[in-house]
């Protein structure tokens, strides 16, 4: 019995694990995370002023407007469409208290 609850939780994670890359086959780009030393150099060299607005299209986990937000002041907004990642860059506002928006969708429509 154990064996069986096992392997039945064992092919829900992988289902839920392999959606990401079933949305990316369909509608785009798979989730690939931007190491944070190219994000804070990109946001450097970017020179972002308090309150200046920042869009990031398919923002993933959202570490870039994150990371505008909390430490440039920007106003960030990021969109994402597959419903995992999106979860996981709410998640991270919420543990880091980013101000940045997250909107689950096309940026398109």
């Amino acid at each position: 019995m154990t064996t069986f609850l096992l392997l039945l939780i064992l092919l829900i994670v992988l289902i839920f694990a392999s959606i990401p890359s079933i949305i990316a086959f369909l509608v785009g780009a798979p989730f690939v995370p931007t190491p944070m030393r190219a994000v804070k150099k990109m946001l450097e060299v970017s020179g972002i002023k308090k309150g200046q607005k920042i869009y990031d299209i398919g923002c993933g986990d959202g570490r870039i407007v994150h990371h505008a937000s909390i430490h440039y002041a920007a106003d960030a907004t990021g969109f994402e469409l597959s419903p995992p990642v999106y979860l996981l860059a709410k998640l991270r506002g919420l543990f880091l208290k980013s101000k940045a928006k997250i909107v689950f969708g096309d940026f398109r429509k």
